[in-house]
């Protein structure tokens, strides 16, 4: 967690407007609805502001505190982290201002700042140094200019009678105070210089104006002392580098007892009446920055109404979206679907409920018209939103009996109509049966506003087109069997036409066969004879056949001795031949035959002389 620190909570912008920071922001955002008394330290620039700024918050570091003549404090800072008070619920915001009457500020943002410081504080304090004297109150001049920068309601001109009731408690600080108030308290010393002085010239009777200006705007007001808290000029410079306990005893005494008074009469920040959270307050500081960078007089009223009305709007759409939350607790999607009465029960209990904590929470916030208004823009989202929830309910019943209902009929056992054997006096009974089974089935497990609505759509489909088919299979297994009848009808008559034509063809071919029969047997017999005299004159050329093959084996014979006794004389002669042919020479040459040789087939033989 970041460690508490000063920042910038309202700053000008080089343009010259007036802008909240971020940071700011945040850190009130963070707050919330914590109810807040702003404490708003101004005064003069280098009067010491900031030191007060950080004995509210018990350190000597905290807000920077400036050593040279230039105004340290820009704008309005703020220290991030809340002071809780003691005596109520309640949280102080220190708030430091830019010093008045600086050398780099003008006299026009000088009235706005200290505005601002006033609109916004529970308790402002003006922290000044030394006692109070003329220069003081022509410090606190800007009092005059007011009506001319805020007025209480939208008017063209503004008096400033009743910025009494809307200004903060004042509480004067006088630093370095080092006058003998002779047995007066601080607060009388006050109060006698504030009673108007005797005037004769326009500056001493303006500055009269101031004093019961401020009288008149601050009823609620008080006033302190505090001497010097060093005696060295040196260490004034750099307080902020001391230790608490190194200041002088009477200074500490004197200032713990400021910033005690200080806390214990801060009251929480009112506005008309209204106390102011956190977000409030940072609303209300949006709506005068915008008024003033607008160049337009901030206006207490109307920007409380508008902060108001914001406020109202941020409570009912916190308490719309608990009311979701709420719903969404107590009827998660994994409950769903529920029993549209249970579900009713739940979210008028809810809305009960919720109805209760709006009008709590806008009561003081709004008027009665405008809580009457705000009431029925709630309640008609509310109905939207109750709607929207019933239709979800709706579906998901819907969704759950149609997946219900498609698990049981698929799971049915209903009668098959498959021949007219199926089809018995018992058959619509066991049909009737078997949907009532599952209709029964689905009443216990059905939930939501949707189960009636199904069953009933899923009667006028599923069930009556399941009789319409039952009935339907039973006239075309009947049809079949007709159909079937009559075709077997058509076939044996068929069948008896072709067997009768069958027959008469029969008979006529039996007819043609007896013929051919006794053709057959006739040539038979003639066969018989062929074949017999066949026989014999085959038998007679066997007969022949032998006497030849005789005949030939006697030639055979005879032929065979013949050759032989020719390859006998053959040999002979080849002998012979022999014989002589070795008493001639052999020769191949082709030359003209010569007495001296014989051609013998291309050979010659040569006789020898």
């Amino acid at each position: 967690m970041e460690a508490p620190k000063a920042i910038k909570f309202i700053d000008l912008t080089p343009e010259g407007e007036f802008k909240i920071s971020d940071e700011a922001m945040n850190a009130l955002q963070e707050m919330g609805d914590k109810r807040v008394a702003p404490i708003v330290i101004g005064g003069p620039w280098r009067s010491g502001k900031s030191f007060l700024a950080n004995r509210l918050i018990g350190q000597m570091k905290g807000f920077n505190i400036g050593s040279t003549v230039k105004a340290c404090t820009k704008g309005i800072w703020m220290w991030s982290q809340p002071v809780k008070l003691l005596n109520d619920d309640v949280f102080a915001l220190i708030l430091d201002a830019e010093g008045l009457n600086s050398t780099e500020r003008s006299t026009n943002t000088d009235i706005k700042l200290f505005a601002l410081s006033l609109l916004l504080s529970s308790l402002f304090i003006y922290n000044q140094r030394g006692h109070i004297s003329e220069a003081s109150i022509e410090d606190l001049s800007v009092v005059i200019n007011l009506t001319k920068h805020v007025h209480v309601k939208k008017t063209d001109t503004e008096s400033g009678v009743d910025f009494h009731k809307f200004f903060p408690t004042f509480f004067w600080v006088m630093r370095d105070f080092s006058l003998d108030l002779q047995k007066k308290t601080a607060r009388e010393y006050m109060e006698d210089s504030l009673k108007p002085q005797t005037a004769v010239t326009e500056e001493a009777m303006r500055k009269n104006a101031v004093r019961q200006t401020i009288a008149g705007m601050f009823p609620e007001r008080d006033c302190f002392a505090l001497v010097r808290p060093v005696n060295e000029e040196a260490k004034i410079a750099h307080i902020e580098d001391l230790k608490y306990t190194d200041l002088r005893p009477e200074f500490t005494k004197s200032c713990d007892a400021v910033i005690q008074k200080i806390l214990t009469r801060v009251r929480v920040k009112t506005v008309n009446g209204m106390p102011l959270t956190a977000t409030m307050f940072m609303g209300l500081a949006l709506e005068y920055i915008q008024s003033l960078n607008d160049q337009e007089t901030p206006t207490i009223l109307t920007a409380l109404e508008r902060v108001l009305l914001d406020e109202a709007r941020k409570h009912t759409e916190a308490i719309f979206v608990n009311f979701q939350d709420k719903i969404g607790e107590k009827v998660p999607s994994t409950v769903m679907p529920m029993e549209e009465t249970d579900l009713r029960q739940v979210v008028n209990q809810t809305q009960l409920e919720v109805s209760g904590e709006l009008i709590r929470k806008l009561h003081d916030l709004c008027s009665p018209t405008d809580l009457s208004d705000s009431y029925n823009k709630f309640e008609a989202r509310l109905k939207m939103e109750i709607e929207s929830l019933a239709k979800a309910n709706f579906q998901s019943s819907e969704d759950l009996c149609d997946q219900l209902l498609q698990k049981l009929t698929e799971k049915m056992s209903l009668p098959k109509i498959q021949s007219t054997s199926d089809v018995k006096p018992t058959l619509m009974i066991e049909f009737t049966s078997e949907w009532t089974r599952v209709i029964e089935e689905y009443y216990k497990l059905a939930r939501g506003p949707a189960k009636d609505q199904a069953i009933v759509e899923f009667t006028k489909t599923k069930i009556l087109t399941s009789i319409g088919e039952l009935l339907k299979d039973v006239v075309d297994v009947y049809t079949e069997s007709e159909n079937k009848m009559k075709l077997y009808l058509t076939e044996v008559q068929a069948s008896e036409r072709k067997w009768k034509t069958l027959v008469e063809n029969n008979e006529k071919i039996l007819a043609e066969r007896t013929l051919e029969k006794d053709d057959l047997m006739r040539k038979n017999g003639e066969l018989e004879l062929k074949q017999d005299q066949q026989q014999r004159e085959i038998k007679s050329k066997e007969n022949e056949i032998k006497s030849i093959k005789n005949l030939q084996a006697i030639e055979i014979s005879n032929l065979k001795h013949l050759h032989e006794t020719m390859l006998r004389e053959k040999v002979i002669i080849i002998e012979d031949l022999n014989k002589k042919i070795r008493s001639c020479l052999l020769y191949t040459s082709d030359a003209a035959d010569e007495r001296s040789s014989v051609d013998l087939g291309g050979r010659r033989i040569i006789k020898k002389k």
